[in-house]
């Protein structure tokens, strides 16, 4: 038994590699540098990350719906929850040590339906993984499902 109403999420995996090996990671703060290359006195992130790869979620729909209210300012902080099967992401290579390989720092990019169709972007207010959890239930001694959630808040290389 496989994902029920499934669509797949792009994710941008952050690349701590890459930040760590330039002058991308600020040591003291624990996150990603940020520096203003525009002269609009906001500062843009340095963030690095690997190609965007595409995988089958069904959304948790508790999450998303508060992920919804946010853009008319009903809510000031929210997550996206995705789910994952782990025959999926086995079959994808995105399972290490018996665990997804997302990490907290991955952006969600965009969530699309069947057909390819854009659902939902995240690129105005993005979204970042700030959690990896198996959800309970196992058939033998394998974990099938894990949830990964998104916040709105970015964090560091090693965060």
């Amino acid at each position: 038994m496989g994902l029920i109403f499934a669509h797949t999420a792009i994710i941008a995996q952050l690349d701590p590699v890459t930040i760590e090996a330039g002058d991308f990671y600020d040591d003291d703060f624990g996150e990603v540098k940020k520096v203003d290359g525009d002269a609009d006195g906001i500062g843009e992130t340095q963030r690095k990350e690997k190609a965007s790869v595409s995988v089958p979620v069904q959304m948790e729909t508790d999450q998303f719906e508060l992920r919804r209210m946010v853009a008319g300012g009903d809510l000031p902080d929210s997550s996206v929850g995705l789910v994952v099967h782990r025959r999926d992401l086995n079959r994808l290579g995105f399972m290490s040590n018996g665990a997804p390989v997302f990490k907290k720092g991955d952006r969600l990019i965009e969530v699309q339906d069947k057909l390819g169709n854009v659902h939902t972007s995240f690129t105005r207010i993005p979204v970042y993984c700030t959690q990896v959890q198996p959800l309970r239930g196992t058939i033998g001694r394998m974990q099938n499902l894990w949830l990964i959630l998104f916040a709105d808040r970015a964090r560091g290389a090693n965060a």
